[in-house]
C-alpha cells in the first residue's frame, strides 16, 4: 500500500502538476528531468500549487529562460572515457558495469562459435550493453553489431526497437538489422508485441508491398466528436487485445532477445565532434571551433535530412526498386502517393546515435532506373507540388557531371588504398586498412557520397508511429522521450499549460504545438543536430529562444519582461526560433542558405518549419555548390584527416 505522505503525486492530475512544473524548470533553469523521490518530495509545495490549465495565452520569452553556459562539445562513450572496464572481471562498486560484465559472460558462453566470434565492448549504459561480433562462416566474412537489454533475457524494449527498424530496412541512412539466419543463427522465436496502454487502437498491419495509388487517406475522427458509447467501445478493445496477446505468450516458450545490427566501422557522430572540438585550443567561440568546409556540411544536411525523409516515406514501401535491390535512397515520391506517408518520430536524435558509414563508389555498369524521379538529379521548382519550390540565394556555380572522366578519375581518390576488384552491389574489402566503400548506385543525387562518408541514424528503441487525436494521456506520456537538451518544443513548450489535468480529453490533439510528434520533431533534431556540428558547443539548456530578425525589443531579451505582448501586437504566431548564435555573426563563414534552413528548422511551431519535402529539393542544390577554396584535394585531406585515418574508439 502506497505510502499517503511520501510526497509523490497521487493521481494523474498531479503527475501532469509535477511533469509541467519540471519543464517550467527545464525551460528557465536547464533542469534535470530526472528528480528522485526525495526531491520530488521536497518539492511538492512548489509543484503541487501548479495550477491547470493555466489562462492566457501560453508564454514563450515571458518564463525569462537564464542565459546559458556555452561550452565545448565534448561527450565520451562509456568505453572510451576510461569508464570502468566490464572485460575485466574484477567487479567493481558501479552496478551497472557489474550488471553488464555478467550479461558479457552469459553472452560469450551461449553465442560460443567458430565461425561467430566476440570481438569487443561497443557501449553500456542505462539499460543497454553492445558488443562487436564478427562472422566467418559462408560467403562474404561480415561484422555485426549486437544489442542487448542489461535488465533480462526477454525485453520489450528491443522487440520494439525490431519493429521500427523493420520499418527501416533498405534505407541508406538508417542503421540496418541484420538477420540471425544470415550469420548462422537460428531464426529467432515468435512473439506477440504488448498492446500500449494509452492506446486503444489497432497498428496498421502492413506488408509494405500493397498498392500506394490510392486517392487519399480515409480522414480520423477527432476525438471531441466521438460519442461516449464509441469511446468506451475502443476502450474494451483495448482490454480485449490485452488479454489475448497475455494468453498468447502464455503458451510460447521463454525467448532470447537480441538485436544484430549493421556494423560501422566510422563509430558515431559524437565522436567526429569530439575530434572537432579537440582540434582547437581556447574556451568557444569561431576562434576556438575547428572550420568545417561548406560542401562537407550541405553533405552532412543533406544524409541528415534523407534519414528524416525515410522515417516519412520508408523506401520499403515507396522506392520504385524496392523489390529488385537494397540499399535504397530515401526519397519524397510524387504528390499522388504522399497521403500514404508515415507518423515515425524517433525521439532520441542525437549525436551519439548517428554513424559515420562509407563514402561511395559508382559502378559503372550499373543501369539507369527506368522509374523516374531516381534517374537523375532534381533541380530547383521541380515537383508536383508547387511548395516544393526553392530559389537559393546563391545558386550552385558549377554541377559535376555523373560520367564525366574527371568523376572517373577521381574514384582513384576517394578509393585510395581499395581493392579494384568491386563485386557487383557490393563492397569490397580494404586491402589496405583503410575503410572499404560502398555502391553509388543511380538512385543517388549528383556527387552524393563520392567525397564525404553518409550518415546513418540508429537506436530508434524509442521510435513510434504517432497517431492523431488520441488522448492526452498518450502524448504526456512521450513528453521526456529523449535526453536534456535534445527536447523539443512539442515536449517542453509552455502550451503544456494550457491542457486540463485530464487523461481521456483530446486538447492535446488539438494543440498546434504541444503534443504535436510529428515529421517536423525530426527535422527539430536534425537541425539541433546540425548547430552542434558546426558551433562545436554543448547544446543550449535552457532552450534559448531568439528575437524574430527585423524586430527591435527595447531593453533586449532579458531586461524586457513582456517580449510575448509585443510580438503578439506585431503579428500572431510570429516565427520564433531556438537557434542562436548561427545568424548573429560569428558563424558567417558557413553558408548563409544552410544557417537560415538550420534555424528555420527550430522554430517554435511545427507546422511553420520547412518539410522534409522541402529541405530536401534545397540540399541536394547544395551539395552542389562551389565555395572559393573548396577544392577536391581540401575536402578529400579535411575528410581524411577527421574520418578515414581516425580513430574511432
Amino acid at each position: 500500500m502506497a505510502d499517503p505522505d511520501d510526497g509523490q503525486p497521487k493521481n494523474y492530475y498531479e503527475r501532469i502538476q509535477l511533469q509541467n512544473y519540471k519543464f517550467r524548470m527545464y525551460r528557465k533553469r536547464g533542469w534535470s528531468m530526472n528528480w528522485d523521490k526525495q526531491y520530488v518530495k521536497d518539492n511538492r509545495q512548489y509543484w503541487s500549487n501548479y495550477h491547470l490549465p493555466r489562462p492566457g495565452p501560453p508564454p514563450i520569452f515571458n518564463d525569462r529562460p537564464e542565459d546559458w553556459q556555452q561550452r565545448r562539445y565534448h561527450n565520451p562513450s562509456a568505453v572510451s572515457s576510461g569508464g570502468p572496464d566490464i572485460e575485466d572481471p574484477q567487479h567493481g562498486s558501479d552496478p551497472t558495469a557489474n550488471k553488464a560484465r555478467d550479461v558479457l559472460q552469459n553472452v560469450k558462453n551461449y553465442f560460443r562459435s567458430p565461425i561467430f566470434r566476440y570481438q569487443k565492448v561497443l557501449g553500456f549504459g542505462g539499460l543497454g550493453l553492445a558488443l562487436h561480433f564478427r562472422y566467418d562462416g559462408e560467403g562474404v566474412p561480415k561484422d555485426v553489431a549486437m544489442k542487448l537489454s542489461l535488465a533480462s533475457w526477454e525485453s520489450d524494449e528491443l522487440r520494439k526497437e525490431g519493429r521500427a527498424m523493420e520499418s527501416m530496412l533498405g534505407a541508406a541512412h538508417a542503421v540496418q538489422l541484420v538477420h540471425p539466419e544470415s550469420v548462422g543463427k537460428e531464426p529467432m522465436d515468435p512473439y506477440y508485441p504488448k498492446p500500449s496502454e494509452d492506446d486503444s487502437s489497432d497498428d496498421e498491419n502492413s506488408s509494405g508491398d500493397e498498392s500506394i495509388d490510392q486517392p487519399y487517406r480515409p480522414p480520423r475522427i477527432p476525438r471531441r466528436q466521438r460519442s461516449a458509447e464509441e469511446l468506451q467501445t475502443r476502450a474494451q478493445s483495448f482490454h480485449n487485445r490485452y488479454r489475448t496477446w497475455y494468453f498468447r505468450n502464455a503458451a510460447l516458450e521463454s525467448r532470447k532477445d537480441y538485436l544484430l545490427l549493421e556494423y560501422i566501422e566510422g563509430g558515431d557522430l559524437r565522436m567526429l565532434i569530439n575530434r572537432l572540438s579537440d582540434a582547437t585550443t581556447g574556451p568557444g567561440g569561431p576562434g576556438g571551433v575547428t572550420p568545417i568546409p561548406n560542401r562537407i556540411l550541405w553533405a552532412l544536411w543533406l544524409c541528415l535530412i534523407r534519414a528524416c525523409v525515410g522515417m516519412k516515406y520508408p523506401p520499403r514501401k515507396f522506392h520504385p526498386e524496392r523489390f529488385v535491390r537494397e540499399d535504397l535512397i530515401e526519397d519524397a515520391p510524387n504528390a499522388r502517393k504522399r497521403w500514404r506517408a508515415k507518423n515515425w518520430v524517433h525521439f532520441d536524435i542525437d549525436p551519439s546515435n548517428i554513424f559515420v558509414g562509407n563514402i561511395e563508389r559508382p559502378e559503372w555498369d550499373e543501369p539507369a532506373s527506368t522509374n523516374p524521379p531516381y534517374t537523375r538529379p532534381i533541380t530547383p521548382g521541380e515537383g508536383p507540388s508547387s511548395r516544393e519550390d526553392y530559389n537559393p540565394q546563391h545558386p550552385p556555380t558549377a554541377t559535376m557531371s555523373y560520367f564525366s572522366g574527371a568523376l572517373r578519375q577521381l574514384n582513384v581518390i576517394v578509393t585510395r588504398g581499395e581493392s579494384s576488384s568491386a563485386q557487383k552491389g557490393k563492397a569490397p574489402e580494404s586491402e589496405s586498412g583503410k575503410r572499404k566503400y560502398d555502391i553509388y548506385h543511380m538512385d543517388r543525387a549528383v556527387g552524393e557520397h563520392l567525397f564525404v562518408p553518409r550518415l546513418k541514424l540508429a537506436d530508434f528503441g524509442l521510435a513510434e508511429q504517432i497517431k492523431s487525436h488520441k488522448r492526452n494521456e498518450y502524448y504526456a506520456r512521450r513528453r521526456q522521450c529523449g535526453k536534456g537538451g535534445y527536447l523539443a518544443p512539442e515536449q517542453f513548450a509552455s502550451d503544456w499549460d494550457l491542457v486540463p489535468g485530464v487523461p481521456d480529453g483530446p486538447e492535446v490533439g488539438e494543440n498546434p504545438v504541444a503534443g504535436s510528434y510529428n515529421s517536423a520533431t525530426n527535422v527539430w533534431g536534425i537541425a539541433l543536430t546540425m548547430w552542434i556540428i558546426i558551433t562545436q558547443r554543448k547544446p543550449p539548456l535552457p532552450p534559448q529562444p531568439q528575437i524574430p530578425p527585423g524586430v527591435w525589443i527595447p531593453g533586449g531579451r532579458f531586461l524586457q519582461p513582456d517580449i510575448d505582448d509585443i510580438l503578439r501586437n506585431i503579428g500572431p504566431n510570429i516565427p520564433v526560433s531556438y537557434c542562436p548564435l548561427l545568424m548573429d555573426g560569428p558563424f558567417n563563414h558557413v553558408d548563409e542558405d544552410l544557417r537560415r534552413a538550420i534555424y528555420q528548422c527550430m522554430y517554435h511551431y511545427p507546422d511553420q518549419r520547412p518539410t522534409v519535402e522541402e529541405l530536401l529539393i534545397q540540399a541536394r542544390v547544395g551539395i552542389q555548390k562551389v565555395f572559393p577554396y573548396e577544392t577536391d584535394e581540401v575536402i578529400n585531406n579535411w575528410v581524411d584527416r577527421f574520418v578515414l585515418s581516425a580513430p574511432t574508439s
